[in-house]
């Protein structure tokens, strides 16, 4: 049995959401040597960054496995849009079942094909944070009525631009959701109305309130100035030659190795090893694991138990084919 104690640092999920234009794209720009997945075609176009344009789904997840099978090269990356990829993932689930639109499948089923689908994109971005990659999700607002249960009346409030089928997944996955937005305060009410004064200072909402959606799990103040430094101590810093705009390698590297974190646990690395010779990806192993109850709905394969990890390692034929058995 492998005990371990203490606050063990890795690669987080991130998730931050704003109206558009509110400069998203240049937060991603400032994290630790950040490829962008731009999937809004020409969204990070003002930006000196290295990206890659994924005009499908199907070209999305090779930029992710490629991340996986090359971390040494990047130390984030960022998707840019979530509610972009959420439209290349509904055209894919479309012209799979051969369906003209998500409605057209009836009762529902498409966006059951879609939510399904997404948990496998972000079961695949679990793959980049093991191999020791930050990532970061971009994502748009929009405003939304809402009324609770408990309440009379309803409210407006900030919510991620997506479907409501994704969304909630996506909420649950991040280890942090955050929402940019400008502050703003009300003047005192003059001939019967109120007038918004302020709007210049960009600000970040770590916590949930009645007007948005926010959480996470670092102890952050409620509200942070939007930036990089406000999350600098939740980012793992990049440990590899760092790759510039022009895809070459860049003469320093990001962090001196004083700094660097420690690599993923060298268990989790044995078991991923072992089950991956058998025939099995990450994104089954922690579906298996969710089923089995081994793993919550927002944790991820780095969130494996060692001890549980070292038995599977030692006994992987077997585990190998109760997964099989299990996913069939």
């Amino acid at each position: 049995m492998n005990i371990t104690t203490g606050k063990q640092k890795r690669p987080q999920r991130l998730v931050v959401y704003t109206p558009e234009g509110f400069g998203k794209s240049t937060l991603g720009s400032k994290f630790p040597a950040p490829l962008f997945l731009d999937m809004e075609k020409g969204g990070t176009d003002h930006l000196d960054v290295a990206r890659v344009t994924a005009d499908s789904y199907a070209e999305a997840k090779e930029v992710v496995a490629h991340v996986t099978g090359n971390s040494s090269e990047f130390g984030t990356l960022v998707v840019d849009t979530a509610d972009w990829l959420e439209k290349r993932i509904i055209e894919h689930v479309c012209k799979t079942n051969k369906q003209d639109s998500i409605e057209s499948f009836g009762y529902g089923k498409g966006y059951t094909y879609l939510a399904e689908e997404f948990q496998k994109f972000l079961h695949s971005l679990d793959g980049v944070i093991t191999a020791g990659v930050n990532v970061l999700v971009l994502a748009h607002s929009h405003v939304k009525p809402f009324t609770p249960p408990d309440a009379a009346q309803g409210y407006d409030r900030y919510e991620l631009k997506m479907t409501k089928q994704t969304a909630p997944i996506l909420k649950e996955w991040a280890d942090a959701l955050l929402f940019g937005n400008f502050q703003t305060r009300v003047q005192d009410r003059q001939q019967g109305k109120a007038r918004g004064v302020g709007g210049t200072q960009r600000v970040m909402h770590t916590e949930h309130s009645a007007a948005w959606d926010a959480k996470n799990r670092f102890g952050l103040p409620a509200k942070v100035e939007f930036g990089v430094e406000a999350l600098n101590e939740l980012i793992v810093p990049h440990k590899g030659p760092r790759i510039d705009s022009k895809g070459s390698e860049a003469s320093e590297s990001v962090t001196t190795p004083e700094s660097a974190p420690d690599a993923l646990d060298p268990i989790l690395v044995a078991f991923e090893e072992a089950f991956k010779a058998k025939g099995l990806e990450i994104g089954e192993v922690v579906d298996f694991l969710k089923l089995r109850g081994q793993l919550s709905d927002s944790e991820g394969f780095v969130d494996v138990g060692k001890g549980y990890a070292q038995r599977a390692t030692e006994n992987i034929e077997k585990f190998a084919e109760i997964v099989k058995e299990t996913l069939a």
